[in-house]
């Protein structure tokens, strides 16, 4: 696609409510996060009993999710290079994080 169809595409109402709620989207996996490091992936909000912290993580995370392949089927993102971007992380964090370590291995 030439730079001049990705800047049209770019501003239709379309791909920017995508984006805004993508955007929304991930603020509200921060927000479910933030919940869970702070009191505990199985309390729950008072007003939704039913739900857990790590349950309201699993719906945001595929709420966000789906506004990724959202914007790939709109055609704004790669699924190609969203998945060579998914591999780097992988791999970046297998060097520079403790993600992937054995608990019983020494650092």
């Amino acid at each position: 696609m030439l730079n001049s169809q990705i800047n049209e595409l770019m501003q239709t109402q379309q791909v920017q409510e995508a984006l805004d709620i993508l955007q929304e989207e991930a603020a509200e996996v921060i927000q479910a996060v933030s919940k869970i490091r702070r009191f505990g992936w199985d309390n729950y909000h008072p007003s939704t009993p039913e739900q857990h912290n790590l349950e309201h993580l699993e719906e945001e995370l595929g709420d966000m999710q789906a506004m990724i392949e959202i914007l790939m089927e709109l055609g704004i993102v790669s699924w190609g290079n969203v998945t060579v971007a998914k591999r780097a992380k992988i791999e970046k964090l297998k060097k520079w994080s403790n993600i992937f370590k054995n608990p019983d291995q020494s650092a």
